[in-house]
This record gives structure tokens, C-alpha cells and sequence, in this order.
């Protein structure tokens, strides 16, 4: 490329960049991709240019076009999401149970990425385990079709997350087992809405 392109993006999807070059166009900013890409696998990397006196405004324009697009998004997921939610709790405790014990573990997930550093390092399999274990016997037993002693059938594995955390010889191994509780103890409680 010439010196006075610079390159501003990088994608992986053809359509997305072109999506993107032809936006940048409209707006009177000349723009060139570069595809690198191998043809047959699609593996590689397409680059996005512009003038080097139009990188401020493009970048401008990608992250407002890009947020829009996130928020249309999110509000149409949003609207789906509710909709399952509604008809999951209106179809009764079986659907309901199953549903939010599924979305609990991917939350639970999701906050396990989320707070993993140096410092945490939450045990993400077996507090999904834990969590799922949970989820199980405190639906059947809030449905009435397992007695309250049942909830014990967890103990085993609240003693491996102390167990494996403690011989890992990590730096901060209560901040582990905390973090693990944590999200397994805050992901249980749509069990308890189950009730009659």
C-alpha cells in the first residue's frame, strides 16, 4: 500500500469489511480492502484503509455505526429473551425448571470469565457441576418429587472445590473457593420459585 493509507480495522468476515468500506464511502471517505485471506479455508485476515487524513473521522464512524448495530441487537435479543422467559414460566414447573437451570449455568459461566484474574481463578468446571447438581435436586425437591434430605447429595462436591483449590499451591486459594461458592450459592435461587 502506498504511504499515505493507513490501515484502521481488521476483520475476518469478507461481508462485514465490505459492509463497512461501502459505509465509509457513502460518508465521502475513500476506503480500500486488503483481503489476505486463503480462499479455499478462509483463513487469514482482511485489513480496512483509509487516508490518513480521514482516520480520526472513520474511526469515529465505524464506533457509532458499531454501537447502533449493538443496541438493535441487543434489543431484539432482549425481546426474544423475554418472550422464552414469559412462556417458560407460563408452561409450567418442568419447562420452567429446565430453562432457567440452562440460563443459570451459562450466566454462571459468563461470571466465571468475568471475574477470572491472577488473583481469582474460580474452579469453572466444577462449580458449573456444583451448580447444575444444585439446580437439579433443589427443583425436584421444590416440585415435591424428592424429600429435602436429598440436598445433601452436593456436600461431595462442596468438599472437591476445597480439595482441588487447597493443591493447586496458587497464591490466593480462598479467593478461588469464595469465587466458586459464589456463583454457584447467587445461581440457585430461581429453584426457590418454584414453590407452590
Amino acid at each position: 500500500m502506498e504511504n499515505d493509507w493507513k490501515k484502521i480495522k481488521i476483520y475476518t468476515n469478507a461481508i462485514q469489511a465490505e459492509i463497512v468500506k461501502q459505509m465509509l464511502e457513502e460518508n465521502g471517505i475513500p476506503a480500500v480492502i486488503l483481503n489476505k485471506q486463503d480462499s479455499s479455508y478462509l483463513f487469514g485476515k482482511i485489513e480496512l484503509y483509509v487516508s490518513e487524513n480521514s482516520v480520526e473521522t472513520a474511526e469515529r464512524l465505524i464506533e457509532e455505526v458499531g454501537e447502533r448495530t449493538k443496541m438493535k441487537t441487543r434489543a431484539i435479543t432482549g425481546a426474544i429473551f423475554v418472550a422464552v422467559m414469559v412462556a417458560s414460566t407460563l408452561f409450567g414447573p418442568y419447562l420452567y425448571s429446565i430453562f432457567f437451570t440452562l440460563l443459570s449455568a451459562w450466566c454462571l459461566y459468563e461470571f466465571y470469565g468475568i471475574v477470572s484474574s491472577e488473583e481469582r481463578a474460580p474452579n469453572k468446571v466444577l462449580g458449573i457441576i456444583l451448580a447444575l447438581t444444585g439446580f437439579a435436586v433443589g427443583s425436584m425437591v421444590a416440585m415435591n418429587l424428592l424429600e429435602p434430605k436429598f440436598l445433601w447429595l452436593v456436600t461431595p462436591l462442596v468438599g472437591l472445590t476445597y480439595i482441588i483449590s487447597l493443591f493447586q499451591k496458587r497464591s490466593f486459594p480462598f479467593n478461588d473457593i469464595a469465587y466458586t461458592f459464589w456463583g454457584s450459592v447467587m445461581s440457585h435461587f430461581h429453584s426457590f420459585f418454584l414453590r407452590n
